[in-house]
């Protein structure tokens, strides 16, 4: 199953979809749900899609140790992430902000105003 579901993400008709959407929203996660239902039917769950996903989503959880299974799963294999060359208590640098609907500011103005330290959490769901 990680195996077709990667196929199917780098597949030319996927990468088209993902880049028709943009960065912001959920258009990518709804094109990634939507390859994921299809394994699912593809590997005999079409009467329980929700138990096919569950199965590819928490497959590295189910078999910690095997190599086989980190090595199929599309987002260990793609996965840009990189440990952060900030720690604890660092002066944060003042990197641009840039918001869905384009606009742009720098982090120290928006934090300026704040008497006290500031929390800054970052992520991505694609």
């Amino acid at each position: 199953m990680l195996k077709r579901d990667d196929e199917l993400r780098l597949s030319a008709r996927t990468q088209k979809a993902y880049g028709r959407c943009s960065e912001c929203g959920d258009g990518k996660l709804k094109i990634t749900e939507a390859v994921q239902r299809q394994v699912a039917r593809e590997f005999g769950f079409a009467a329980n899609i929700p138990e096919g996903l569950e199965v590819m989503r928490c497959a590295t959880s189910m078999f910690p140790d095997d190599e086989g299974v980190r090595e199929s799963c599309h987002y260990y294999r793609h996965n840009i992430h990189v440990p952060c060359p900030i720690s604890v208590g660092d002066t944060i640098p003042d990197l641009p902000i840039i918001s869905c609907s384009g606009g742009r500011r720098q982090l120290h103005e928006l934090c300026g105003a704040v008497e006290h330290p500031t929390l800054l959490l970052a992520g991505s769901i694609t």
